[in-house]
């Protein structure tokens, strides 16, 4: 049998194994985005995009513009859809995997063992199939590593410029590129930090012509975000826990691969994982999706194929476990919050939701507020109903038992 035959069967072989695993992938996300019920964050990214196509009165310029933004141009051809505007993330969740594979390439003898563990961990298949940043930013991050691997330095800071503008926190993992830069002594951190400037650039010129300066966008996100961020030592201890809870199959195999792999990997996990410790004091699985590529990459160079395999399918299995009662807990009351919007639909004025408010104002046809907004808001834009759990000295116009939602009418503010 010729070197040549053997060469084409492999490949062959490996393209049949990366169509099978995209094509997994793609069925169970979409699957998801068809299935899965409306969650917090999606509310406010399908309430901006259906505020660019001109139908909708709630929009918060904070939150990044690339997703909404693509949900209104997809939303231009297909009319308003939840499941059409899932779609979107499962396009980008697929086309990540397409580069990582090629990045892997460069990384691995055999890309498909880590390529593999990453593209079918349920975080990332679940946050792919919803309306998020993840998906397109990890496509972006994933370009920038490519060309940073190839030595296109201006290339990387472009990429990872659009990273940081699809999703802020990112921004993190550009600090631990630039770190490396650094420690390395690379006389191209110029190329990838002008490169980065220029990546950029489009998310500065969306604040300054959407919303009050260059800069504004910014200023309001960090100071909207202070209720889950700043110096939170309190938090650590929770957030510690979220990460063992959904890395530790992993973690053996990490531990032996650390000094095997290269600083920037390194770098990446640390910097990321330090900041959510200390600084983030919301804890959600999803805010730990950002270092499993690193963690993988890691791990697999810590064991030999046979144990990565049992780590990995331990890890498989119980983030499947996670993943399934988090989509469960989310559904939890649905039924009677859509109930309550029904009710709202029926009615007239704005409406202050102190439950679910983002999705509240993505489904109500009225300008919908958080419970903490500007008093003169409130005057401004005639709320004459709330959308609330508590109980308050207001006259009840409905009451959905199971989950205590209550709506009331305001007299006068």
């Amino acid at each position: 049998m010729s070197p040549g035959y053997i060469h084409k069967a492999l490949s062959d072989r490996i393209v049949l194994i990366l169509f099978v695993i995209l094509t997994v992938f793609v069925v169970v996300s979409v699957a998801l985005a068809y299935t899965t019920v409306l969650g917090w964050d999606e509310g406010s990214y399908l309430s901006n995009a259906q505020y660019f196509i001109g139908e909708g009165e709630n929009v918060s310029f904070q939150w990044p513009f690339f997703t909404p933004g693509l949900v209104s141009l997809v939303w231009i051809l297909t009319g308003e859809s939840v499941f059409a505007g899932r779609l979107v993330s499962v396009f980008f969740g697929a086309a990540s995997l397409l580069v990582l594979y090629k990045l892997c390439e460069g990384k691995f003898e055999n890309p498909i063992y880590p390529f593999a563990v990453f593209a079918l961990a349920p975080l990332f298949v679940f946050w792919s199939s919803q309306i998020m940043t993840e998906a397109a930013s990890f496509f972006f991050l994933f370009l920038s590593l490519y060309a940073l691997q190839k030595d296109r330095h201006l290339l990387a800071g472009v990429l990872i410029g659009f990273t940081v503008s699809v999703r802020y926190m990112l921004i993190l993992f550009a600090l631990a590129v630039f770190l490396n830069y650094l420690l390395d002594r690379n006389k191209d951190v110029w190329k990838y930090a002008a490169g980065g400037i220029l990546g950029t650039m489009p998310f500065f010129i969306y604040s300054h012509f959407w919303h009050t300066g260059v800069f504004s966008i910014i200023a309001e996100y960090l100071s909207t975000d202070q209720s889950w961020s700043g110096f939170l030592p309190h938090a650590s201890a929770e957030n510690l826990r979220i990460f063992f809870y959904h890395y530790i199959p992993l973690l053996p195999a990490v531990f032996l691969g650390w000094r095997k792999s290269p600083k920037l990997e390194r770098i990446s996990i640390v910097i990321y994982s330090v900041f959510v410790f200390l600084f983030v004091n919301v804890s959600y699985y999803r805010y730990w999706l950002p270092i499993l590529p690193f963690m993988v990459f890691i791990a697999y160079r810590g064991v030999d194929r046979k144990k990565f395999m049992v780590f990995s399918l331990i890890f498989l299995i119980s983030t499947s476990f996670i993943m399934y009662d988090y989509y469960q807990r989310r559904a939890t009351c649905r039924g009677e919050l859509y109930e309550a919007h029904e009710f709202l639909m029926g009615e007239e004025g704005a409406v202050v939701s102190s439950v679910e408010w983002t999705i509240t104002g993505y489904r109500v046809d009225r300008r919908v507020f958080a419970p903490w907004e500007d008093y003169g808001y409130f005057k401004r834009y005639n709320v004459t109903h709330i959308l609330t759990d508590e109980e308050l000295d207001y006259p009840e116009e409905a009451f959905y038992p199971d989950c205590g939602y209550r709506i009331y009418r305001l007299q006068e503010l």
